[in-house]
């Protein structure tokens, strides 16, 4: 009792409560959106909403160009100067946007070909430029959420998010009673909107933080560009890798069956982003821990603070069709094994996440990432490619729960390997 009394008094405990709670709020707005688009579109509709949103967060986390890690790694030796603190944030921001604008100058031109040949979505090119659109826009709202993060204002970040959801939630529903909510509504509610609210209220809140980030002077000794390009291109073999099963269920069946698997991954997805309120908290400590004791110590709290999200996935496995079918209606009524299976496969994710801190930010070797998420890949990838074409929607999963066996048992390999290399105390 004593411990468990220590462990809640501690500062730790008490931001990842803020994120835990925060984030938790988001997954309610998530599912009443995911019940709301639901309940008022088409499983062909909403499986194009889904698609098209599924290719803004890849690439917007694409484009991040690893900048989130630079942000974490070396924002916080430089808050306390002023000077250096706007010095780099400038010049690190300027370095993600020159690289994101070529990459969707790029972009722009597969748009056709995206749309008609590859994932047959055959919708107005508008829609694209509303969905692309937004990808620049959210590179920057999470610039801004990871200084915040970074500089352990993690109430503030929170406050942020879940305003933007209630008044994102209010346009919808005024659109709704207008009589005019449709797909290209839908994409613009959830697309720009957010972005421009939230900038809107950073205005608001910083009055002053903006003039002070314009007057920086940009100074390319912060630029770090060699440990950040290994984790940009690690993270992006995950990102592509855990969206590659919806892409290739696009190519292969139909829209009603890429709006069941869709809004079953969305549900697995909306309960794993519980993780990150105790990631973006850890990452921190284990940069700095320096023993295997330290180490050890930092496991037990990434297990005690991760039974919660633990707890959720295992509810989505035994939660009764007749709740699913209650809440998203007779229509989707072929999601529910989908859910069950990728609420599963996805415990192992939350495994995997001890060595992935461990590699990036204690012994700050990104190449194991670098090999798990390449392993993940072309597992995933491959294993959909064909488990689509021979069992359906029940392929992909398939193929994650092979993918994430084989990486979790490469990385607590290494990861053990690597932990004796440190000191005991």
């Amino acid at each position: 009792m004593k411990r468990i009394h220590n462990v809640l008094k501690e500062q730790t405990t008490r931001e990842v409560a803020v994120n835990t709670v925060g984030n938790y709020l988001n997954i309610i707005f998530s599912a009443i959106y995911v019940v709301v688009i639901a309940r008022l579109f088409s499983p062909a509709d909403n499986g194009v909403y889904i698609v098209l949103f599924t290719l803004v967060y890849v690439f917007t986390n694409i484009f991040d160009f690893g900048t989130s890690a630079t942000i974490y790694s070396y924002l916080p030796a430089v808050l306390t100067d002023k000077t250096k603190k706007f010095e780099f944030l400038k010049i690190t921001f300027l370095y993600q946007t020159f690289l994101a604008g070529i990459a969707l100058l790029i972009l722009g031109i597969f748009i056709t070909p995206l749309n008609d040949q590859w994932l047959k979505l055959h919708v107005p090119l508008r829609y694209f430029l509303w969905t692309f659109g937004t990808i620049p826009l959210l590179i920057w709202q999470n610039f801004v959420l990871n200084t915040l993060y970074a500089s352990r204002r993690f109430t503030m970040a929170n406050i942020l998010i879940n305003t933007i959801n209630i008044v994102r939630l209010l346009i919808l529903f005024l659109v709704l009673l207008l009589g005019t909510l449709n797909l290209e509504w839908l994409l613009i509610i959830f697309g720009p909107v957010g972005p421009i609210l939230f900038f809107l209220l950073i205005i608001v809140l910083y009055p002053n933080i903006p003039r002070k980030f314009l007057t920086a002077t940009i100074n390319r000794q912060h630029l770090n560009v060699g440990y950040s390009a290994v984790f940009f291109v690690a993270t992006q073999f995950y990102f592509v890798a855990s969206r590659l099963d919806l892409f290739i269920i696009a190519h292969f069946l139909t829209k009603p069956e890429v709006g069941y698997y869709g809004l079953a991954q969305k549900i697995v997805f909306s309960i794993l982003t519980t993780i990150n309120s105790v990631t973006q908290v850890l990452s921190p400590q284990f940069a700095v821990a320096q023993s295997q004791y330290e180490i050890i110590r930092l496991m037990k709290r990434f297990c005690v603070y991760c039974l919660l999200p633990v707890a959720l996935l295992i509810g989505a496995i035994v939660t009764p069709n007749t709740i699913y079918t209650f809440v998203f209606s007779n229509a989707f009524n072929p999601m529910h094994h989908i859910v069950r299976l990728l609420s599963g496969v996805h415990i192992f994710f939350v495994i995997m996440q001890i060595p992935m801190l461990f590699f990036l930010y204690t012994i700050k070797k990104p190449r194991y990432v670098l090999i798990s998420n390449l392993l993940l890949l072309f597992i995933i990838g491959l294993g959909s490619y064909y488990g689509v074409q021979r069992f359906g929607l029940t392929g992909p999963p398939l193929a994650l729960l092979i993918s994430y066996l084989i990486v979790t048992l490469f990385a607590y390999m290494y990861f053990f390997r690597e932990l004796r290399r440190l000191p005991k105390e």
